[in-house]
């Protein structure tokens, strides 16, 4: 985050769809919540912050943030993921269920 602050702090998210909750990492599921709502005016800044902060919501943020950065128009986005075929199985697993 320390590299691309600036840059996720001016683009705003463009999609609102809740994010889909998942197992935390060591923590098991949170009971009677399955997704996180994205309000309007939230920065791609947020979006990462909420990812890295909230163990439950990461899977599903990586994947809401590959979304957001293919609609960017106004700067070049790269993207590189450390094991980026997990990113895939998840969606996958997604659309099976």
């Amino acid at each position: 985050m320390k590299y691309n602050e600036s840059y996720l702090k001016q683009l705003p998210c463009q999609i609102f769809d809740p994010i889909h909750l998942g197992e935390g990492a060591g923590v098991g599921w949170l009971k009677d919540v399955d997704s996180l709502a994205i309000p309007e005016g939230t920065m791609l800044y947020e979006l990462v912050k909420t990812g890295i902060e909230q163990t439950h919501a990461a899977v599903g943020v990586v994947v809401r943030l590959r979304k957001e950065l293919s609609l960017v128009k106004d700067m070049p986005v790269l993207i590189a993921i450390d094991q980026v075929r997990n990113i895939f199985l998840y969606v996958k697993m997604m659309f099976v269920l």
